[in-house]
C-alpha cells in the first residue's frame, strides 16, 4: 500500500501562509518541493514508530500507554527520553477525554472503554477513530468522502473565507466526527495540508475509504492514505 505522506513540519508555515488566501490559490512550487524533501524525513519517523511500537504497552483499565522496561535493551537513551515525552503528552490528553469513549491501540492490542470490546477501527462504519501513542488515526469511509464531494462548494467556501483549518473543521463536522482528540487537531491538520486540504481528502480515497494519521503528540508524523 503506497502512502501519500506530507510533513507535519510544514504545518506551521502553511497555517500562517494560507489562512486568508482564496480557494483558487495553490501551494507554490517551492512549497511543493518542500513537501517532497520532507517525505524521506517522515519515512524515518515511521521507522522510529515501528521500532518503538513493540515496547509500548496499553493498560486496559486506565487506557494509558506505558513503555516496557525491556525497551532499554533495544532503544538508545535519547530514544527512550523521546518516547517517554510523547507518552506523557498522550496520557495527559487521554486523561482529559470525556468518559474515555475511544478506541485505544498499540500494535499488540486494542481496547475500548468497555473491556469486552477488543476490535480495531470498524471499516464498515461511516467514520471511526483509534488512539495510538503518537496520536489519533481517523478513518473516513468511501460513503463519507462521496458525501463530502457533493458538498464541495460549501467546503470550498469555508476554505476561501477561513482557510484550511476552517475547511477541515467543516468537513469533519459535516461527516459527524465527534471525537474530541480529532476536533482538537483541526488547526494542526488544516495547517499541515494547507490549501490542498479539500482536494487531498477527496482524491485519496480509492473506493474503500481513507485514513488520516495525526501525530498530534509527536508532530513529525502525519499522513493521509487509502484504507486499502
Amino acid at each position: 500500500m503506497k502512502k501519500t505522506i506530507v510533513s507535519a513540519a510544514l504545518s506551521i508555515a502553511l497555517l500562517s501562509t494560507f489562512t486568508s488566501v482564496s480557494f483558487a490559490t495553490e501551494i507554490n512550487d517551492s512549497s511543493k518541493q518542500l513537501v517532497q524533501n520532507q517525505q524521506s524525513a517522515n519515512e524515518m519517523d515511521r521507522s522510529f514508530i515501528n521500532k518503538v511500537d513493540p515496547f509500548v504497552t496499553l493498560d486496559e483499565s486506565t487506557h494509558l500507554f506505558l513503555l516496557s522496561p525491556t525497551a532499554k535493551n533495544k532503544l538508545t537513551k535519547n530514544e527512550i527520553e523521546t518516547v517517554n515525552g510523547i507518552l506523557k503528552k498522550a496520557n495527559e490528553a487521554i486523561g482529559n477525554l470525556p468518559n474515555q469513549a475511544n478506541l485505544f491501540s498499540t500494535n499488540q492490542k486494542s481496547v475500548k472503554s468497555k473491556a469486552d470490546v477488543m476490535v480495531r477501527i470498524d471499516t464498515s462504519s461511516y467514520w471511526d477513530v483509534e488512539i495510538f501513542w503518537w496520536g489519533p488515526r481517523l478513518f473516513l469511509s468511501h460513503r463519507a468522502i462521496d458525501n463530502v464531494k457533493t458538498q464541495h462548494a460549501n467546503a470550498a467556501a469555508y476554505l476561501a473565507s477561513g482557510g484550511p483549518a476552517a475547511a477541515f473543521g467543516w468537513i469533519i463536522s459535516y461527516i459527524g466526527v465527534t471525537n474530541v482528540t480529532v476536533i482538537g487537531a483541526v488547526s494542526f491538520v488544516g495547517g499541515w495540508l494547507g490549501n490542498v486540504v479539500l482536494d487531498k481528502i477527496e482524491s485519496t480515497d480509492n473506493g474503500m475509504g481513507e485514513y488520516i494519521d495525526i501525530g498530534i503528540w509527536w508532530t513529525p508524523l502525519s499522513s493521509i492514505y487509502p484504507a486499502w
